[in-house]
């Protein structure tokens, strides 16, 4: 497996998959929805504008509906300004994940 890429760190892919014996917690079609609304208003709310793409499972519980349920969602997001503060998208994301009830992966 590859090395993630961090100044310090040599975590590898096999130390980020679930081990046997635990549980992700998993997030439905409405979850997911619930969680994008409630970041995209908090970003609203402090006049951040960002464009948001998810990937991976989300796609395929949201939008393919190949899968009811998903353990995480993917995504990358681009702001309109080439250095806006990423910790602003932390933050609401870090928000929503609470408001849910979601843990912490």
């Amino acid at each position: 497996m590859g090395n993630c890429l961090s100044d310090n760190n040599t975590v590898s892919l096999r130390d980020l998959v679930n081990r046997p014996g635990t549980t992700e917690q998993q997030m439905t079609a409405d979850t997911i929805r619930q969680g994008l609304t409630t970041v995209a208003r908090a970003l609203n709310a402090k006049g951040l504008n960002v464009s948001i793409i998810a990937v991976g499972g989300a796609v395929n519980t949201l939008y393919l509906q190949t899968r009811a349920s998903t353990g995480d969602v993917d995504f990358f997001y681009r702001t309109k300004t080439r250095h806006e503060d990423v910790t602003q998208l932390i933050a609401a994301a870090n928000s929503a994940r609470q408001a849910l009830k979601l843990d912490e992966h």
